[in-house]
């Protein structure tokens, strides 16, 4: 049912962007809980992919900001990231997709 301000037309349009939004995502990873204890320091995250992800997507931080570095030396068992404040903790997951993100 379209919104108040929208048209069928618009409805679909924007159903449209989503599926293809959707259909960037090649695969996904399981969802992570991952702790940093120290600000600045890289963590090696075993993402469980089976692939080289090429970003993640972050569910949910407390306590800090969470980047990827290093991501050119991912590997399909590993991938490096760090927080910006200590005692972080994030819950992530990471992707393969058809164009790189969290680069």
């Amino acid at each position: 049912m379209p919104g108040p301000y929208s048209t069928p037309a618009t409805e679909a349009a924007i159903a449209r962007a989503i599926d293809d939004e959707r259909g960037a995502i090649l695969a996904e990873g399981p969802v992570l809980e991952v702790y940093f204890p120290v600000a600045g320091t890289r963590l090696d995250v075993a993402h469980r992919l089976g692939a080289t992800p090429q970003g993640y997507v972050t569910l949910l931080e407390v306590g800090g900001s969470v980047r990827g570095i290093d991501v050119p030396q991912w590997t399909p068992e590993l991938a490096y990231l760090v927080a910006d404040a200590n005692h972080t903790r994030a819950r992530l997951f990471f992707v393969v997709t058809e164009v790189p993100i969290n680069a």
